[in-house]
């Protein structure tokens, strides 16, 4: 009797699961045919559940103003919920837009930020991270860069290590 309350449960689980991919994967068929708002409609119950990809597509939406208006501020926002799951990608991203002073943080240089996660994606395997975070350092001083590594360190220990 216990197993087929067992079985009832995983069916139960695979049915309610399944909506979430299928809304997922409807949002990218969306995204990749140009049907932005639909996309959004479907990435955002996902990203407000917390999928890190569902995140990156919302963000990516408000970052190139595909569908709404261009919104920086909007994309920092879903970039750095998904960076703050080892999302390399959204690190990558996130790093751009500090990097062009599009973030929101005021309380660090926009370049330290910049290279923070820059350095993050590249240790991901960005290598396009890699070469961004080579001309940032150009613009940081030398108690800038010790701020920046400082920092990298611990989203490292934070955003990354526990995603590998």
């Amino acid at each position: 009797m216990r197993s087929v309350g067992l079985i009832a449960a995983f069916f139960a689980a695979i049915v309610w699961a399944a909506p979430a991919a299928a809304d997922y994967a409807a949002g990218v068929a969306a995204y990749k045919v140009g049907d932005y708002k639909t996309a959004l409609a479907n990435f955002l119950p996902e990203a407000e559940a917390g999928d890190s990809r569902a995140q990156l597509g919302i963000a990516l939406i408000y970052h190139k103003g595909q569908g709404v208006d261009a919104n920086p501020a909007e994309a920092v926002k879903w970039y750095r919920k998904a960076a703050e799951q080892g999302h390399m990608d959204a690190m990558f991203f996130l790093g751009t837009l500090y990097s062009n002073s599009h973030g929101q943080d005021t309380s660090v240089d926009t370049n330290i930020l910049a290279y923070a996660w820059m350095h993050n994606a590249a240790e991901m395997g960005n290598g396009t991270a890699r070469a961004i975070e080579a001309r940032l350092l150009m613009k940081l001083d030398e108690s800038q860069l010790e701020e920046a590594q400082s920092l990298a360190e611990r989203y490292k220990a934070k955003f990354v290590t526990p995603f590998k």
